[in-house]
């Protein structure tokens, strides 16, 4: 008996050593605060594939769809949510409910991942990893359609060829966030957004776009 009580006790030792994952300075709900734009200059193509779209029947958000992430960081008065975990990054998106998981799994390149949001195809495969608290993110497999479809800047086109890096730090409670866009088809250098969020203790609501109500994206 006196045995057996050791082995208990040994064990239990054993279960409360082990490792604890540490939470991550990026883990946690943040709000949209501030958006800012670098210059970008687009091709010939790039320059006819915006000046052809129409906000009113080219949005995808009229289908239910986000148009790229760049367009879901950039929504205003919306939240996303972080969670490190040992072997991905998942990331919940207020606008549209979109979930996203991206593997940090070091073998795996943009080819070979699977869809970070798999109800979303479209926005293609990423792969990530961690440089000392830092996230970085790339992407490549996207289909063809558009980075943004806010003010100004509606309609720039994404084309199947572009590639992407997205930088998520952290300095106090500020996330910054890069987004840089390579497309050599649309565009004659990088396209470089910026975003700024600000911790919050709010949860994430659904957003529950209705296909019947969707055109009000436009209004």
């Amino acid at each position: 008996m006196a045995v057996m009580k050791f082995s208990i006790t040994v064990a239990g030792l054993l279960l409360a050593a082990q490792p604890v994952a540490a939470e991550s300075v990026l883990d946690g709900v943040w709000m949209l605060d501030q958006l800012t734009g670098d210059p970008y200059v687009l091709t010939e193509a790039g320059q006819k594939q915006m000046d052809a779209y129409d906000y009113m029947t080219d949005d995808p958000a009229l289908r239910c769809s986000p148009a790229s992430f760049s367009r879901i960081v950039f929504t205003p008065q919306t939240y996303l949510e972080i969670r490190v975990l040992d072997d991905a990054v998942e990331i919940d998106y207020e606008f549209m409910d979109v979930k996203r998981r991206v593997s940090l799994d070091a073998a795996l390149t943009t080819e070979t991942a699977p869809h970070s949001v798999p109800a979303h195809p479209h926005l293609g495969r990423s792969i990530a990893q961690i440089e000392n608290d830092e996230l970085v993110i790339e992407t490549e497999g996207y289909e063809p359609g558009v980075i943004t479809t806010l003010n100004q800047r509606a309609g720039m086109p994404r084309s199947a060829d572009m590639w992407t890096e997205e930088r998520f730090s952290v300095e106090g409670d500020q996330l910054a966030i890069e987004l840089r866009h390579v497309d050599p088809v649309y565009y004659g250098g990088e396209v470089v957004l910026h975003a700024t969020y600000l911790k919050t203790d709010e949860e994430l609501l659904e957003f529950g776009c209705d296909l019947e109500d969707a055109d009000h994206y436009n209004e």
